[in-house]
This record gives structure tokens, C-alpha cells and sequence, in this order.
């Protein structure tokens, strides 16, 4: 507006500068004061009846200004003609068009400029041969057209200091404006002619001039027509190839504003599954509706046509900021009774700044040709979103998580670093709910589909905004993100006590567990595959540990040269009883006194220093090696038994055994050949087996453990609650001792549902009639809480670490704890007082 008002202000100052250089002051013919009003009521009318045809935002505008403009010309002093262009033209363009006041001082201006401009080139003609009336009619032709011209290129200059592009809008004014100019002018001159013999011939000079306007007004309507008619088309040729929901929506907007000359247009589309879609051109519009359902807006879906809201009719709808914008053109886009979404159009910028009834009509026919685009798109829209994501949750399906973590790859070989500015690397995360099928099985798979999508509602609200969450198949869910390594471990944390909580399905109250394993974009990546596969072992890891998650690491991948290197230094180690057996007292809670060791294996490598079981004995498992492994354990630990009978501690010991152990006949000919090397009684032992371990019912596994029971060897079931065995399991097999697992008992005193876990346990060995062990006792408030449970022997490293033979001598010589010094065997011996150490 700024502008618009700087270059009126300099044509005013022309204008001025044009009347003060005329050469006269005078009016060439003499005439009387109704000739002014005359004059004036002729620029009226010829703005009363002017005609436009547009085409997108220009306006070519035709009218007869140049017939008043000569007469002024003969008739009227410079100043009186100057009175009544701006009285006569700007009281039709104010109260008609209601043109905004820069707009009237911009025509104001204009207008007395172009008669400063005609007043000059007519007086300097006619100045050639002042008696020559023929001199004088070529005069004031030449000095309309000049003037117009001018005019005409100032108010493309105007446009284009808002819209730009002043060449090409000059070209296209002056291409029409150069033939129609000249034509007016002379026109006017041969209406003028007529009275310099007699005013009143003027009366049959308007005869002709009628017939010519009319014939204009109808070939600029015929034109307009066709104008209307090409950019509907274009419209249609721009929006129907497109299938991209998004393109189309912007595409329509786009060209709806350019054809309907609106300065801001809005398009929502609805969509329930992904969100609305919504484009804008020029400044949003407010309170569009955000659905089909959309109370404020169900006056207008009821009967959805096409309309042209006034603000009062906004203001009604309760619309009232958008009833401050002005005229909306709103139209419901629907498609076989459904309403797809609503494109709104408002701030008519043409020659008429105004919406017209034909305004709305041609909108209602883009509206038509957009639905079934529009239809089209959302339906491919949908089976793109059904191909790439999973049907329940909505979420990512494997094949395009594959492709976010092959594009994030592709990011690394590019160039980009594994850790950013920021300390951030790229991770894919696994996940796998531990008692899914349980749901499935107990509740049905209604209950199963409920738990999964609450999972992954829950899951999503603990993610960030840039991070994806994909769901790969059944109860396996992936996170592609970027952290920090400490942001790593916690995000990991996070997610394991998120699935922790309980779900409420169906009233009930159900809780569920879940391994984690994560793999940081690190070192070699070849592409997803590679990344989900070291996320899955981590996962897998996780859960044979149940340590909530774990990292990829090459010591947990056997197919890779680190595992291959770990299979080989641990054959060596076995082989030259590089392994020690520590041990780890278990102590009876009830009396204080240590009644028992756990024997572990533990490996110090001369290079790789301390190696963790959980890595080499999984290395064992999947390599065979488990046997020998097996073997020199229970070699070693029986043999450190017997010797602590020779120092008079009469302790059980208890020795971990792998699935693998179960399936070998020859299991308990290796135990019992031992027992009887070093004179252990086999009721001394303790053989512990995972829960997992329970449901293998092979004939040869079963064997196995009956004839271990049959010698007297007792059985425990390790990290028990951790599993899916069922009590029937538990009634079937000869298992004397429950060993509740360490996650549980870590956690005592901090959750409520683990103590509830604890007790249940607690009860449940004591009703079967076995033993209850409590693994992973950290503190003395932990111990006196299972103290109060009734929980019957605890072992953890707030008792004492595993330690070696000798350490573990000295620690029983100078701990609170007795040790049981009464051989257990002889009758009565459990209930005699221990000897203090």
C-alpha cells in the first residue's frame, strides 16, 4: 500500500506540473457552466458502464471515458475539467466498488494526470492552426489516446509493485489497449465533431455510439465466457493426472485462487486415519472445519452446495474470525453422498473485488471435476498407507521400516558420520513382548489385538517426534531414532518399564514383560537387514538373560569373526583349565547360617581380561562346547566341596546345567562318576535348570531327570517367574527348591508388583512343598523383607560375591555367618546348632 501511495503522490505532482505548463488556461470553445455537469454526469456514467473481462488475476477493462474526456477537451477550462473527472468517476468507484482509500487516491491522481497530459497535447496541436476545426478534432484524438496510454501503463506499474512481473503485464495491457485506445478517441472526436456546428447534433452522435458499446460489451462477455471456460480446463488438466493426495489438494487450491482472482484460498481434506491434509494459499483462513462431523460447520454439510458466506452469514455459523476476513466462497467437496473435505476461497482481487454469483457457480463446477480426483487420490492414498503399514496399529510394516533404516544407511555412506555434532548415532531398536502368546491363549485374540495396539500407543507416547515406530510382525515392534549413548541406554530402560505397566483389557488388568535389543549404526552396515539381525540377537539376548535389553555386541554374534575368535580361546581355555569355579554361600534365613554354595564359572583372558558368562556360555551352547564346559565345572566345584567337608563345612552345593546337558544320556553317569570320586553324598547337590527348561518333554530329557532324581540328586528350577511353566510342570517333575529370579527380587523394595511376584512365589514353593531361594539379594533390607515373607535361603552379593576356593575359606572364618558344621546326612544333623567359625 506503501508504494501505491508514493507513486500517486508523484503523479499528482506531474499532473501538477503538467496544468502548470499549459499554454493556456482557457477552454478552446466557450460553453456554460451545465456543460461542466454534463461532463461530470458523462465520466459517471462512463464508469457506471464500464466492463472488465479477466483472465486468472488481470483485468482488461473497456469503458467510454474517452468521449467526456474530449469533450472536456473543446469545452471546459483545464480546471473545471479537472473538477469533474474526479467528482464524476470517483463518487461511482467509492460508492459502487467500495474501493479502499489508496485505491481513490491512486485514481484521483491518475485521472488528473491523464487530463494534464490531454490538455497539453491538444493545446500544442491546435497551437499549428487555431481556426482549423479539423486540426482541432485530430487534436484532442491524438491527446486522448496519448493519455490513455499513459494511464494504462501507470496502473500496470501499480499491479506489479504488489504482484510483480511488469513487463509481461505491460505487454498484455498495451496489446489490447493499443488498438481499443485509438478506436475510443476516435470515436469520441466524430461524437464532438457534430457540435461544433451545433451542440444539439450531439443527440444523433449517440446513436452509433450506443450500437459500437453495446457490440463491445457483448464480444467482452463472449470473451469472458471463453476465458472462464479455458481456466476451468486448465484447472481440470492441472488436478486430474495426479494421484498424490497432497499434490492434488495443493493443486487445487492453487489454481481455484489463480482462476476465481481470490488472494487467499484453503482446501481441507479429511482423512481419519492419517489426518487431515490442508493447503493454503496466501494467509491461512480460520476455523475451516477439522471434519465431516464438525458441529460449527453442520448447517453447511447438511446441504452441501456451494455458497458465498457474507459475514454476517459466518458470524451466525459462530464463525466469527472468519467472518472478520470478509465474502467466503465455501464449497463442501463430496463425492457419492460423502463430503471428502471443503475448499474456502476469500479476498476477490480482479477488476471487482467482490465475489459474484458467478464466482460461486464456476467454483461449484471445479468442485465437480475435483471430487473424483480427489477420491482417487485418498483410495491410492490408502492402499499406498495398507501397503506400507500394518493394519492393527496403524504403525510402519517391516518392508518400509526395511526402507527408513536403508535410507538412513545410505546417509552414513554418503559421508555423513556415525556420531553427529551432537553426540547422536543412529539405533534400531527390537522389541518382543515375553507373554504375548498367553494373552492370546487365555483371553483370545480380541483381548491379544487390544493388548498390541495399547502397547503401541503406549510405546509411541515414549518416542520422540522423529523417531519411527514400526510394528514387523505379531508381538515385534522396531524403533528407528537417533540418541545419544546415554540416551541409548535410557530410551531402552524406558521402553522396558513402559510394557511393564499394566493393560487393561476387558476390566482386566494385565501385565506383560518385554526384551529388548538394541543395535547402534556402528562400524560396518551393509543395510537393514544387517541392522534388524544384530537387533534381533541383542533381543534374543535379552531374553535368555532377562535383563530387560541388551546391546549388540560382536560377542553375541556367532557369525562373526569376534564369536569365531571367543569359540576359539574358549576351547583352549577348557582344554588347559583355564576356567575357575568361584563360589557363592547361600544362607538359610531363618537361623543366619550359610547352609550352601552356588558354584560359577568364571574366565579371565590373558588379552581379553574378564570375560562375562552370559557371553561365553551362550558361545558354549551354540557350539557344542557346553559339555565340556558342564564338566569341568561340576569336576571343579565337587571337588571344592569335598574339601570343605574336610575343613569341616558340611554345605550343599548347587551347579547350573544347560538345556543342551538335559538332552545327553550320559548326564548322569558323568555327575554320579564324580560324586563318587571325591565321597560327596549325591543328596548334597543341587542341579539347577532354567523354567524354560521344563517344557522340553523329550523322551531322553526326561529320562535324564528321573534318573538324577532316582540317585538322590536334588533339582531347582533357576530364575523361576521368568518362563511360561505351567503348575502342572512343576507337580509332574522332581523338583524340591524354587529360585526366584534376581529381576524380582532387585526391584523388592521398589515395586509393588514385584513384591507381590516375590510373595506369590514364596507361597506357592511352600504349598508344593520345596524350597524357596531368593537370587540377587543386594542389601540387608532386601534380606529381612524375605525374611518376613518366609522365604527360606537367600544368596546375592549383599552376602558375598563369588569368590575363589581359598577367598572363600577366609570369608567363612571371619564372617557373622556360621556355617554349618554337622554333617546334614546324620539323623537330626539339620537340627543341631552350628559351631560358630
Amino acid at each position: 500500500m506503501a508504494r501505491i501511495v508514493g507513486l500517486a503522490t508523484v503523479m499528482a505532482g506531474a499532473a501538477a506540473l503538467a496544468f502548470a505548463t499549459l499554454p493556456s488556461s482557457e477552454a478552446i470553445k466557450d460553453s456554460g457552466w451545465w456543460m461542466v455537469v454534463l461532463i461530470a454526469a458523462g465520466y459517471a456514467l462512463a464508469e457506471r458502464t464500464v466492463f472488465h473481462f479477466e483472465f486468472r488475476r488481470e483485468a482488461i477493462s473497456f469503458s467510454i471515458s474517452e468521449v467526456p474526456t474530449v469533450f472536456a477537451l473543446v469545452y471546459l477550462a483545464p480546471g473545471p475539467a479537472v473538477a469533474a473527472r474526479v467528482i464524476g468517476s470517483l463518487a461511482i468507484i467509492a460508492f459502487q466498488w467500495r474501493s479502499k482509500f489508496y485505491k481513490l487516491l491512486f485514481n484521483a491522481s491518475l485521472f488528473a494526470l491523464e487530463l494534464g497530459i490531454a490538455y497539453q497535447v491538444t493545446q500544442r496541436i491546435h497551437a499549428l492552426n487555431e481556426q482549423s476545426e479539423t486540426v482541432l478534432l485530430f487534436a484532442v484524438a491524438v491527446a486522448s489516446t496519448v493519455a490513455f496510454l499513459v494511464g494504462s501503463v501507470l496502473v500496470s506499474a501499480a499491479i506489479s509493485l504488489i504482484e510483480g512481473g511488469f513487463r509481461e503485464r505491460l505487454i498484455g495491457e498495451l496489446r489490447v489497449s493499443g488498438w481499443v485506445l485509438p478506436v475510443n478517441a476516435m470515436v469520441a472526436a466524430a461524437m464532438v465533431a457534430p457540435t461544433l456546428m451545433s451542440p444539439w447534433l450531439a443527440v444523433l452522435s449517440t446513436v452509433p455510439l450506443i450500437a459500437l458499446w453495446a457490440v463491445m460489451r457483448g464480444y467482452g462477455s463472449l470473451e469472458q465466457r471463453f476465458r472462464d471456460l479455458d481456466a476451468l480446463h486448465g484447472f481440470v488438466r492441472k488436478v486430474a493426472p495426479s494421484l498424490d493426495l497432497t499434490e492434488v489438494a495443493s493443486t487445487a487450491a492453487t489454481e481455484s485462487a489463480a482462476g476465481l482472482r481470490a488472494r487467499r484460498a484453503s482446501i481441507v481434506v479429511f482423512d481419519e486415519t492419517n489426518g487431515n491434509r490442508r493447503h493454503d494459499v496466501g494467509e491461512r483462513l480460520p476455523q475451516l472445519p477439522t471434519g465431516a462431523l464438525d458441529q460449527r460447520w453442520a448447517g453447511v454439510f447438511a446441504h452441501p452446495e456451494v455458497r458465498l458466506l457474507e459475514p454476517s452469514a459466518s458470524a451466525t455459523l459462530g464463525l466469527d474470525q472468519l467472518a472478520d476476513v470478509g465474502q467466503v466462497i465455501v464449497a463442501p467437496i463430496t463425492d457419492a453422498g460423502s463430503v471428502l473435505g471443503l475448499l474456502a476461497l476469500a479476498e476477490r482481487d480482479g477488476a471487482e473485488d467482490r465475489f459474484s454469483d458467478g464466482d460461486v457457480a464456476r467454483l461449484a463446477t471445479m468442485v465437480d471435476q475435483l471430487a473424483p480426483t480427489l477420491r482417487k487420490a485418498m483410495l491410492h492414498e490408502r492402499i499406498e498407507f495398507e501397503a506400507r503399514h500394518d493394519s492393527l496399529t496403524a504403525l510402519p510394516n517391516r518392508a518400509s521400516f526395511e526402507r527408513l533404516v536403508d535410507a538412513a544407511i545410505a546417509d552414513l555412506e554418503a559421508g555423513a558420520p556415525d556420531v553427529d555434532d551432537e553426540g547422536e548415532l543412529g539405533i534400531v531398536i527390537m522389541m518382543d513382548l515375553d507373554r504375548f502368546k498367553e494373552v492370546n491363549d487365555t483371553l483370545g485374540h480380541h483381548a491379544g489385538d487390544g493388548l498390541l495396539i495399547d502397547f503401541a500407543r503406549r510405546i509411541r507416547g515414549a518416542l520422540g517426534p522423529d523417531d519411527t515406530l514400526a510394528r514387523l510382525a505379531g508381538d515385534e515392534f522396531a524403533v528407528l531414532c537417533r540418541r545419544t549413548v546415554d540416551g541409548m541406554h535410557q530410551l531402552a530402560g524406558t521402553l522396558v518399564n513402559e510394557a511393564r505397566r499394566p493393560f487393561s483389557i476387558d476390566g482386566l488388568e494385565i501385565v506383560v514383560t518385554m526384551s529388548v535389543g538394541v543395535a547402534p549404526m556402528v562400524g560396518a552396515v551393509k543395510d537393514a537387514s544387517t541392522m534388524l539381525r544384530r537387533a534381533d540377537i541383542a533381543m534374543y539376548t535379552a531374553k535368555n538373560q532377562h535383563t530387560g535389553y541388551e546391546l549388540y555386541r560382536d560377542e553375541i554374534d556367532r557369525r562373526t569373526p569376534a564369536r569365531l575368535s571367543m569359540l576359539g580361546d574358549l576351547r583352549n581355555a577348557l582344554e588347559h583349565h583355564d576356567l575357575q569355579v568361584h563360589l557363592q554361600p547361600k544362607l538359610d534365613l531363618a537361623t543366619g547360617v550359610v547352609v550352601g554354595v552356588e558354584a560359577l564359572a568364571r574366565w579371565s583372558h590373558p588379552t581379553r581380561g574378564y570375560v562375562s558368562p552370559e557371553d561365553f556360555v551362550h558361545v558354549a551352547e551354540e557350539t557344542g562346547l557346553i559339555k565340556q564346559l558342564t564338566d569341568v565345572v561340576l569336576e571343579s566345584s565337587i571337588e571344592q566341596l569335598g574339601r570343605l567337608r574336610d575343613h569341616g563345612h558340611h554345605l550343599g552345593l548347587a551347579v547350573n546345567l544347560s538345556t543342551h546337558d538335559l538332552l545327553d544320556e550320559l548326564l548322569a553317569d558323568r555327575v554320579l562318576r564324580r560324586l563318587d570320586q571325591y565321597r560327596v553324598d549325591p543328596a548334597l547337590l543341587t542341579l539347577e535348570i532354567t523354567e524354560s527348561s521344563l517344557l522340553i518333554d523329550a523322551p531322553r530329557a526326561r529320562a535324564t531327570i528321573d534318573r538324577l532324581n532316582r540317585a538322590g540328586i536334588r533339582l531347582s528350577v533357576d530364575d523361576f517367574g521368568t518362563g511360561y511353566s505351567p503348575l502342572s510342570y512343576l507337580r509332574r517333575l522332581p523338583v524340591s527348591e524354587l529360585k526366584i529370579d534376581r529381576s524380582f527380587v532387585s526391584n523388592l523394595l521398589l515395586e509393588d508388583q514385584d513384591e507381590v511376584i516375590v510373595k506369590s512365589i514364596i507361597d506357592l514353593g511352600h504349598n508344593l512343598g520345596m524350597q524357596v531361594v531368593a537370587e540377587g539379594v543386594e542389601t540387608d533390607e532386601i534380606m529381612n523383607r524375605l525374611r518376613g515373607f518366609g522365604c527360606d535361603v537367600a544368596q546375592g552379593f549383599g552376602i558375598c560375591r563369588p569368590i575363589p576356593f581359598d577367598q572363600f575359606l577366609t570369608w567363612l572364618s571371619a564372617t557373622q555367618h556360621p556355617s554349618r558344621r554337622r554333617d546334614p546326612m546324620i539323623a537330626d544333623g539339620w537340627l543341631d546348632d552350628p559351631i560358630d567359625n
